[in-house]
């Protein structure tokens, strides 16, 4: 089976493979719960629960790839049926997804020798990283001004977006 809107989302947000597990309430009466395991196409994997009308997806899902292939359970066959399912799973993963891609670009970025910009007013470089305390110079003008910068400091900027490279 094929999904055009799989395809499209998992294409945009870099996703390699969703894997889908339907999981049984503890009791009868429970709502059921699907478990997802996204791996990424930079290696990385992520795994959260869905609960709702749309965990029930995993009862005719095992898995997405990136190219729209969909592994149906055993006879589950209808792609076509599934679209506007799909359309609306992905829709209501996509903050988790953006919200994954934003403190993996956090992540990737680099402190030393870069340049970034806080409270979009003031600029400084990080010159030293001596064990997370980062040696920054501040933009006055022509001048810089040295300052000190815990790395955490600096990650939690990046996440809150308070701080942004340059």
């Amino acid at each position: 089976m094929f999904s055009a809107v799989s395809r499209q989302y998992c294409t945009r947000y870099d996703v390699k493979r969703i894997a889908l597990q339907l999981q049984p309430g503890v009791v009868a009466a429970a709502e059921r719960v699907c478990h997802l395991d996204l791996l990424f196409e930079a290696g990385y994997r992520v795994q959260f629960k869905l609960q709702g009308e749309l965990a029930l997806l995993g009862e005719s899902l095992s898995r997405i790839d990136a190219d729209g292939t969909l592994t149906a359970m055993a006879g589950q066959g209808d792609s076509a049926a599934q679209e506007p399912l799909l359309e609306r799973f992905f829709k209501s993963i996509e903050g988790r997804l953006q919200r994954i891609r934003h403190e993996q670009e956090v992540q990737n970025i680099r402190y030393l020798g870069n340049t970034f910009v806080l409270h979009g007013r003031t600029v400084f470089d990080v010159v030293a990283d001596e064990d997370g305390r980062l040696t920054i110079e501040m933009h006055r003008g022509s001048e810089r001004q040295q300052a000190m910068l815990l790395a955490s400091a600096l990650l939690d900027g990046l996440y809150d977006g308070s701080i942004v490279p340059r």
